[in-house]
C-alpha cells in the first residue's frame, strides 16, 4: 500500500497497466528508462496493475524487470477512483500533489517532448 502523499516534493508518473495489454507492455521499457534517467532529479514512477491474477503480474515482471514499484489493484478500486477506462493511462502529479496531466494510450517516454515536459515539472520551484 502506497499513498501518493508520501511522495510530496516529487514529480510522480502514476501508470495504470495490465500484463495482457499490448500497448502497456510496449511502453514499459521507455517508462523504465525515463525513471532511471530522472529518478535522481525527483521523478517517481509507480505502476498500478489491474491484472486479475497476481501470478500474471509476477510472471510479467520476471520476464520484464522494472526498477520502479508495481502495485496490484485487483479490485480495480484505485483505477475507478482515477476514472481509468483505457490502458495504459498515466497521470502526472506535480511536486505539490496536484494532478497536472493525463496520458491515455501508449507513450514513448524517451521522446524529446516527453522528456522536456517531465523535466519542466521537475525544475519547477517548490
Amino acid at each position: 500500500s502506497i499513498h501518493i502523499s508520501s511522495f510530496k516534493g516529487k514529480v510522480i508518473l502514476l501508470n495504470f497497466w495490465a500484463s495482457w495489454c499490448a500497448p502497456c507492455k510496449k511502453e514499459m521499457p521507455s517508462l523504465n528508462a525515463l525513471y532511471n534517467r530522472l529518478k535522481n532529479k525527483g521523478l517517481v514512477v509507480v505502476g498500478v496493475s489491474i491484472d486479475s491474477s497476481l501470478d500474471d503480474v509476477k510472471e510479467f515482471l520476471k520476464k520484464n524487470p522494472l526498477d520502479f514499484p508495481i502495485l496490484h489493484d485487483i479490485s480495480i478500486k484505485v483505477s475507478r477512483q482515477y476514472k481509468v477506462f483505457a490502458y495504459p493511462t498515466t497521470f502526472l502529479i506535480d511536486q505539490r500533489g496536484i494532478l497536472k496531466e493525463k496520458f491515455i494510450g501508449e507513450m514513448n517516454w524517451l521522446s524529446p517532448e516527453a522528456i522536456k515536459l517531465i523535466e519542466g515539472y521537475l525544475n519547477e520551484k517548490r
